[in-house]
């Protein structure tokens, strides 16, 4: 879809303060932690051979986040956080609501994945974010998300012989009985 030079002038250009940024650096080191100590608590009820490889993630994992959380409480002054975080809760950071809506589309594409598998899904959510996110061409949003899972297909199959997941309708309909 062409962009109108008129409409584009028009709209409000919003260059997120330094304070923002450290507010959503803040918001993510949180959020990979919960996720991080979620995995770690999972990989305790692995067998030991079956557990070492997460820990041998995990572990450095949790000194790397520790070390940013540090970084980032001695920095803390410099910024105007409380205020940024209390913008966040009220839905007034633009930056945040960009980050919540793209995090919002990959957990679509995690159900879509788990329901219809990684091609059905990669297909669909290429569609949706090139036609209805980015605004493009009908035809465009088509063929490069045609192209694409069409390429992962191929490299993913046939040069890395590696099959992805083909979703729970697929088992459904081999017999599987997961249900």
């Amino acid at each position: 879809m062409d962009k109108d030079p008129e409409k584009e002038e028009a709209e409000e250009v919003y260059l997120p303060k330094p304070s923002d940024i450290f507010t959503v650096e803040i918001c993510f080191l949180a959020i990979v932690a919960l996720v991080v100590v979620a995995a770690l608590i999972e990989a305790f009820s692995y067998k030991l051979v079956s557990s070492r490889t997460p820990f041998v993630i995990i572990v450095p994992l949790l000194l790397l986040i520790g070390l940013h959380a540090r970084r980032l409480f001695v920095v803390r002054g410099r910024y105007q956080w409380q205020e940024a975080i209390r913008k966040v809760f009220r839905g007034q950071s633009p930056m945040f609501k960009k980050i919540a809506v793209l995090t919002g589309w990959f957990l679509v594409l995690l159900v879509l994945i788990q329901a219809a598998g990684h091609y059905a899904a990669i297909a669909f959510f290429m569609f949706m974010l090139v036609w209805y996110v980015a605004k493009e061409r009908l035809v465009t949003a088509l063929v490069l998300s045609a192209v694409m899972t069409l390429a992962i297909f191929v490299l993913f199959e046939e040069f890395f012989n590696i099959e992805l997941y083909r979703g729970m309708i697929f088992r459904y309909f081999a017999g599987y009985r997961d249900f």
